[in-house]
């Protein structure tokens, strides 16, 4: 397998390269504990931009993208989706913990007292908020983020770039 250079990309390398970067762009937008608000956007752009460069060189030779530039642009959107998809199913869990703890909160009569939540930026339960933010430490703590990349790693080989 020929090595690449990260100064000398050629235009074909590039093509793939953006296309692996709107993937992993698409993932740190709503993915949990990476898409966070918390988190500033240059940040999950650079980590968008590191992750990719990991990825590369497992993707690169699998993939010819299309010299028709509409085309490029459908692939770049469709990558993207993708990404914002994967991390759209892992934000779910953590939805679902905290409408629990709303559901709950309700139950035991203080669904009334609110407390803003900085990640999402709304008002949230006291109860939902405390199930929210402990899920978020098991999902720390059990690694969840490290598997979230390794899933998305793997997504390059259940859906190969431009196949979707």
């Amino acid at each position: 397998m020929p090595t690449y250079d990260l100064v000398n990309f050629t235009v074909t390398q590039f093509k793939v390269f953006l296309l692996v970067f709107f993937r992993m762009l698409g993932l740190m937008v709503l993915a949990p504990f990476y898409g966070s608000t918390s988190i500033p956007r240059q940040v999950k752009i650079l980590l968008a931009l590191l992750l990719s460069l990991i990825l590369f060189p497992i993707v690169r030779n699998s993939f010819s993208p299309p010299d028709n530039l509409g085309l490029y642009f459908y692939l770049v959107a469709e990558e993207t989706l993708i990404g914002i998809l994967i991390g759209f199913v892992g934000l779910l869990l953590f939805a679902a913990v905290q409408m629990a703890g709303f559901i709950i909160g309700q139950e035991i009569g203080i669904a009334m007292a609110n407390v803003f939540d900085p990640i999402t930026s709304q008002q949230t339960s006291i109860v939902g908020q405390l199930k929210f933010l402990t899920a978020v430490l098991f999902f720390i703590m059990l690694e969840g983020h490290l598997w979230l990349l390794a899933a998305m790693a793997a997504s390059f080989k259940l859906i190969p770039l431009g196949c979707a």
